[in-house]
């Protein structure tokens, strides 16, 4: 049954890894970095925490598009079939409540790169 659903190629890889991986470890490959570059610093430095807040607001806003797009593009289709203001209502609660955040965000500073 399973040679059916998977050809054979598919079958010999999984057995065939062992044999063709390589047990010898380079120098190379055993350094931290293969750019030839020795590291300065350590790995484990710490970002602002300013990097991940205006990294969430970017994916809000951008989320904010990902829904507004189709609701505007299906706008006409709303009014046509009466559901037009309703449909209206919806998004700008929507976009309301993401303007409140907005301004909360400026007055707040976390969009200032200081």
């Amino acid at each position: 049954m399973s040679t059916r659903l998977f050809p054979a190629p598919i079958q010999a890889g999984p057995a065939a890894r062992p044999v063709a991986v390589r047990k010898r470890p380079r120098a190379i490959k055993a350094s931290a970095y293969e750019s030839g570059m020795d590291p300065v610093g350590t790995a484990r430095e710490r970002y602002s925490v300013k990097f991940y807040l205006v990294g969430m607001i970017f994916i809000v806003f951008d989320v904010e598009i990902v829904f507004m797009y189709p609701w505007s593009v299906s706008f006409k289709t709303f009014l046509q079939n009466g559901g037009g203001l309703g449909s209206l209502a919806v998004i700008s609660v929507f976009i309301a409540i993401l303007f409140v955040g907005l301004i909360y965000d400026i007055k707040k500073g976390g969009l200032d790169w200081d």
